[in-house]
Order: C-alpha cells, then sequence, then structure tokens
C-alpha cells in the first residue's frame, strides 16, 4: 500500500513547540535556575540554625547530667563505705583558687579505727579513690556549697577529730577544700544536710565568681541539678529544675 508523502510549504519549518526534543534535553533533564538553587540554600542555612542550637543545648544538658551523676555515685560510695568499715568518710571538693579544676576536682578519704583502739592521727586518714575531675564547662556552683569548709574553727559540728592531713593536687598543696563527713551509721557528722549544685559554667577571669553559660550572666543557671545529702541517714535526693 502507498503511503503518499506529506507536502509542506517550501519556507515551512518545525517550531519549538513542535519539536520539545529538538535540542537533545528532556523535560526530566532540565538543570535548576541561579533563583531555585539560591532558594534551596536559603532554606538549609535556616534550617541548620534551628537545629544546631537545639543538638548543642542537649549535649550541654547531658553534659550536666553525667557531671551529676558522677557526683552521686561518689557521694554514695563514701556513705556504702562508711556502713561497710565502720569509719568515717569525707568526699572532699577542691577549691584552691590557684588551682584550674577548681570546684571540679573530688575525692574520697577514710578514717579506719585503730585496732589498739587509741585514737587515730591525722595520718590514719587514707584515700579510697583518686581525684575525679567533672566535665569542662561544669562545675559546682559555690554560690550553692552547704558543706563544711577547711577554715572552719575545730569546734565547729562537721569539723573530724583528727583532722585530715596536708592534702595535694597533682603533685601540688592543696590549700582551700570544702568537704563532708559520713558517719559510721551513714549520717553526715555535721548534723545538718548537705547541698551541692552541678552547673553549667566557668569562672570569670581573674574573679571567684562563675559565668553560667546558659544565660551567660553572673547570679544563677538554669541549666543545673540540685543533690542533697540528708543528715540523719546520708541518703541522696537530686532534683532538676
Amino acid at each position: 500500500m502507498h503511503v503518499p508523502t506529506p507536502k509542506f510549504p517550501p519556507n515551512w519549518r518545525y517550531s519549538s513547540v513542535e519539536r520539545p526534543f529538538a535540542s537533545g534535553l528532556s523535560p526530566s533533564r532540565r538543570g535548576f535556575t541561579l533563583i531555585e538553587l539560591l532558594s534551596v540554600i536559603g532554606i538549609m542555612i535556616l534550617m541548620m540554625s534551628l537545629i544546631v542550637p537545639s543538638i548543642s543545648g542537649i549535649l550541654h544538658g547531658r553534659s550536666v547530667e553525667y557531671a551529676s551523676n558522677k557526683l552521686a555515685d561518689l557521694a554514695n560510695l563514701a556513705r556504702e563505705a562508711s556502713l561497710a568499715n565502720n569509719s568515717l568518710t569525707a568526699l572532699i571538693i577542691a577549691t584552691d583558687p590557684k588551682m584550674e579544676n577548681r570546684y571540679r576536682a573530688v575525692t574520697l578519704m577514710q578514717l579506719l579505727p585503730t585496732e589498739d583502739g587509741m585514737p587515730p592521727s591525722s595520718e590514719a586518714w587514707t584515700p579510697i579513690s583518686g581525684w575525679e575531675t567533672l566535665n569542662t564547662g561544669v562545675l559546682i556552683d559555690p554560690q550553692a556549697l552547704v558543706c563544711n569548709d577547711v577554715t572552719d574553727p575545730p569546734s565547729t559540728p562537721g569539723t573530724p577529730t583528727p583532722f585530715f592531713p596536708d592534702l595535694r593536687y597533682q603533685d601540688q598543696p592543696l590549700d582551700s577544700y570544702r568537704y563532708i563527713v559520713f558517719l559510721p551509721g551513714g549520717g553526715l557528722l555535721s548534723g545538718r544536710s548537705a547541698s551541692l549544685r552541678i552547673t553549667e559554667g566557668f569562672f570569670a577571669a581573674d574573679s571567684s565568681e562563675v559565668i553560667h553559660t546558659r544565660g551567660g550572666k553572673i547570679g544563677g543557671g538554669t541549666n543545673h541539678y540540685d543533690i542533697t545529702i540528708l543528715a540523719a541517714t546520708g541518703r541522696l535526693k537530686i532534683d532538676r529544675p
């Protein structure tokens, strides 16, 4: 069967509408325009600006939680050691102003009863843990710390007899520290509850004031844990505002 050849005018040409693929590119392979690319980049930048602070806040919150758990574990270990060994056990917090890790370094010491029943000497205090350091950016808030101080007079409730020997931190004399002493029955020697606040912050340069990084100002931080050690039992109560 013969199919007749179509006849077109001599000057007839395919139009761009009639030849959508004349350039060799299909609609599905069309490139992005500059405006579309800039729009996508802008959306990505906006999303990152919203996501990054949220992730940072979560990580800092975890850091405070981890430090609080570590300090709580040390306090519980001190209480358990007193009960198990019929001894005095002290949780000691380094606060020496010349230390970089002040209010972040903590250790435990124990005073065992003597075999002959004679009063022990200061040298009878022995460490039962090394110095544990809270992670960077987290510390024990000095303004909210309620416990005994090395500068307290001997008659102050909570001061042990005999008193601690000269303490050292990283081979340097430790001139300033705070402490909590647990009795053989688990309660506190001071007869009053102790309080520690673990907060996100750091010390201002050449100052004893704490800069709270959540809020960025002196005077209080919103990201913190409060640990209370009950006087009668030595048990812990942990609060997160």
